[in-house]
């Protein structure tokens, strides 16, 4: 294929120019921008956008059939000094308009620097390449940029995956990413060059460095939930009093995701990448009983100085306070935290020692079952 003349012609060409230059000039201090395009010190990110005439950018998990501007692009990347892209598609789901593309080369920032073409886009093939004209690399001044756009068309009458639709060859021989043109092993003409690829086959006789592709990325918002989970110091408190640690909160998103976080030291929790949505989270603990609050999740982080409350004392683990609770608190009673048998779950007021305070706490739930506390735990809601 041309493409790959390309890779192994044009570039070889650059590759001994450079060297014929090094050998005149002699070495040069390595700066901080080459060592941060420096191979291996990034993982590449090709990916795909799809975008109709108003710009509204389109899920590739589920493309509805129609006509859109499929934008590829590369994040974490310094520099280009070639670039290759083949790949399959379904030619009875997919189908690509012969005139319209823009590459990299193309825009204003680079289009002294960089020599591009689609080779392929007929037959169920597809392909482009990116070659800098410099002596040896085109630097990328946001670490990355929109390597092609090109107009596609999904056909049929339901909605495809286009990671599944189109497949990407991982011969690095054929998608690639060469960053430098000094990055070559072996001599003229038989220069190989060093690059990342994705996949690294024992037949490809330079070094490979890991990127990844997904052209149908996940496009959902992700935020982080934060409060505190504590022990209630009476039934009738609205909120926590003090730090429960080793405390559950869990949730479950609408696709049927389980996300969960373990309180720390200060009862704190931290859920991470929760969608956008409302939420029934369940708080479990070994010496509670279990609970339910409300998280709602509209476009930002939840952090919040909540403590939400449970019954903390319930240390027999079934289904009432009572005195065989007592019992279990009898062999902590007097236990430090210097102790090799304390049990920080025990400890209900958090200070360095299990005592009458402790006790106390637990008096005021002798009685109370797990169902009464249903009745009893207040409506928290966190946003």
């Amino acid at each position: 294929m041309q493409h790959i003349k390309v890779k192994k012609g044009l570039c070889a060409v650059f590759a001994a120019f450079t060297a014929i230059v090094s050998a005149f000039v002699g070495p040069q201090a390595v700066s901080a921008e080459t060592q941060q395009g420096a191979l291996g010190t990034q993982k590449p990110a090709i990916s795909a956008a799809y975008m109709d005439d108003l710009g509204t950018v389109y899920d590739g998990n589920a493309l509805q059939p129609g006509s859109y501007d499929m934008v590829i692009s590369v994040s974490d990347l310094y520099s280009i000094a070639q670039l290759g892209f083949t790949a399959s598609y379904q030619e009875d789901l997919l189908s690509f308009d012969l005139l319209g593309e823009e590459l990299l080369s193309d825009t204003a920032a680079y289009e002294e620097e960089m020599n591009g073409a689609v080779m392929d886009r007929l037959n169920g093939t597809f392909s482009f390449f990116l070659v800098t004209e410099n002596p040896d690399k085109t630097v990328l001044s946001d670490n990355g940029a929109d390597l092609l756009t090109i107009g596609i068309t999904v056909k049929g009458d339901a909605p495809v995956d286009m990671q599944d639709v189109i497949t990407v060859n991982t011969d690095p021989n054929l998608t690639f990413i060469d960053v430098d043109y000094g990055d070559t092993q072996g001599d003229w003409p038989n220069v190989v060059f060093d690059c990342y690829a994705l996949s690294a086959p024992e037949s490809y006789q330079a070094t490979v460095y890991p990127m990844t592709c997904d052209l149908s990325p996940d496009l959902t918002q992700y935020y982080t939930v934060s409060a505190y989970i504590g022990a209630l110091a009476a039934p009738d408190d609205a909120f926590g009093t003090y730090a429960t640690t080793g405390a559950t909160v869990s949730i479950e998103t609408e696709d049927g995701t389980p996300i969960s976080a373990v309180t720390d030291s200060t009862g704190k929790f931290v859920l991470e990448k929760v969608p956008n949505g409302t939420y029934i989270a369940t708080v479990t603990y070994k010496y509670a009983f279990t609970r339910t609050f409300t998280i709602i999740v509209d476009g930002a982080d939840v952090e919040s100085d909540t403590m939400v409350g449970i019954v903390a004392c319930n240390w027999d683990g079934n289904s009432s306070v009572n005195i065989m609770d007592y019992s279990f608190f009898v062999e902590q009673n007097g236990k430090t935290i210097n102790d090799d048998s304390y049990d920080v779950g025990y400890n209900l007021d958090r200070n360095t020692s299990i005592n009458i305070i402790d006790y106390s706490i637990y008096a005021e739930f002798v009685g109370f079952t797990a169902q009464s506390m249903e009745n009893i735990y207040a409506e928290t809601i966190l946003t």
